[in-house]
């Protein structure tokens, strides 16, 4: 008999399978690759960067949607700007001083050009306050004196040239405004009796005016002719 290789069958079959200490090391591996995977702040690192937070503090009113608008920005946003508080007090003041300004014109202690440069320092009234002012101060002119009125009657132009009443068309307006106010009941119910004459004679050719520019009511036509 030949020689026997029964021994011989553990040592092959020990050459086909890993040695106990490669299963070990392979083992190991696998758990520290494991931990290394689910350690805090690794799972979707790659997903994190650039993708936008939803319902965080960098968005305002949280969740997405449409913003809100922040309550001091609402606040600031409904209260006056310094340009419309400026002009409110503009009106305030011309108002104060036009009385003033008329008294010293009229007793000749200041000239209308220099009270018109006065009550300009502050910059033009808005054009409706100007011409609304405008037809006030013609109201209170043409019930004056006649000798005070011919003094200040030239307040009207140096407020115009002064910028306080600007643009210079406000004049025209204001004119057409009084007199179609005053004369809406036709000339016998006028009061002073001859503000026909006054507005023909004396307020237009103050103001530089014709009365082919304006649009008068006809009782005044007459009143030119005579």
């Amino acid at each position: 008999n030949g020689p026997s290789f029964v021994g011989a069958s553990p040592a092959a079959s020990s050459t086909s399978q890993d040695p106990p200490s490669s299963v070990g090391s392979r083992s190991a591996a696998a758990a520290a690759l494991a931990a290394i995977c689910t350690a805090p702040g690794a799972r979707g690192a790659g997903s994190a960067k650039g993708t936008p937070k939803t319902g965080s503090s960098a968005t305002l009113g949280g969740g997405g949607g449409t913003p809100q608008v922040q309550p001091r920005a609402a606040a600031l946003a409904a209260s006056p700007t310094n340009e419309t508080v400026d002009r409110a007090e503009r009106l305030k003041l011309y108002q104060r001083d036009i009385a003033q300004v008329m008294r010293q014109v009229s007793s000749g202690g200041m000239e209308p050009a220099a009270a018109a440069r006065r009550l300009g320092a502050r910059g033009p009234l808005m054009e409706r306050q100007a011409r609304d002012e405008a037809v006030d101060l013609i109201a209170r002119l043409v019930d004056e004196p006649r000798g005070r009125r011919r003094q200040l009657l030239p307040l009207l132009p140096a407020l115009a040239d002064a910028g306080v009443f600007a643009p210079r068309r406000v004049l025209n307006q204001a004119v057409e405004a009084f007199v179609k106010d005053a004369f809406a009941d036709g000339l016998e119910a006028v009061d002073p009796p001859d503000l026909g004459d006054i507005v023909m004679r004396e307020l237009l050719p103050v103001l530089g005016l014709r009365a082919g520019d304006l649009q008068l009511p006809p009782c005044l036509s007459g009143t030119l002719a005579d």
